[in-house]
């Protein structure tokens, strides 16, 4: 049910209410691009996905940073996917970005600390505050899907996952309480996680 809350959340208009879902009869193309979802080769959306998204055949979209140069161009970016998404009487975007922490951060300007900081913490409160930071900064860019956290254990420093800092720790119950925490904390900011 806290999945279905988070994505009632994350499809609701910035800032406004959740509404009931109602039921919109789909063909089974649609349907299936709802299930699709692409990424930019740059920062701003060519006709052609413009057109895909209003035709319902995308259904989300993941920014990169080769998509992001500043706070104002992506708000316009999102806006331009979502809109187009309404002009074709199409459910709202699912629109995602890895803002994980350590090396894998999309806004550079965003909330700044790793996975593995959060953990030393102590404080699952802290890691709860952390996520609905994120999920809350994503938000105001018109973003709501937060592909994180990650909740890979490494069995070594020398594992990428944790020279990279986006993992919480080497013990698997240590990283399912803060990950735990962190993505209730985005779904509370009324992102997906």
């Amino acid at each position: 049910m806290l999945v279905l809350a988070a994505f009632a959340a994350a499809l609701a208009p910035p800032g406004g209410a959740v509404r009931a879902a109602t039921a919109i009869p789909q063909s089974p193309a649609k349907l299936l691009g709802q299930r699709i979802m692409v990424a930019l080769p740059g920062t701003t959306a060519s006709p052609g996905l413009l057109y895909r998204i209003r035709a319902g055949q995308v259904g989300g979209v993941i920014l990169f940073a080769r998509s992001i140069s500043s706070d104002q161009q992506v708000r316009a970016l999102t806006g331009s996917l979502q809109a187009a998404a309404r002009a074709g009487g199409n459910p709202r975007l699912l629109i995602a970005t890895d803002q994980e922490g350590g090396e894998v951060k999309r806004f550079t300007n965003g909330p700044p600390l790793s996975p593995p900081l959060i953990a030393a913490s102590g404080s699952t409160k802290f890691a709860f505050n952390e996520g609905w930071q994120i999920g809350r900064y994503l938000r105001a860019r018109g973003i709501n899907m937060e592909l994180a956290p990650v909740v890979d254990v490494p069995t070594s420093s020398a594992a990428f996952i944790w020279r990279e800092g986006r993992a919480f720790s080497f013990n698997a119950s240590v990283v399912a309480k803060y990950a735990t925490s962190f993505a209730l904390g985005v779904q509370a900011a009324g992102a997906v996680a």
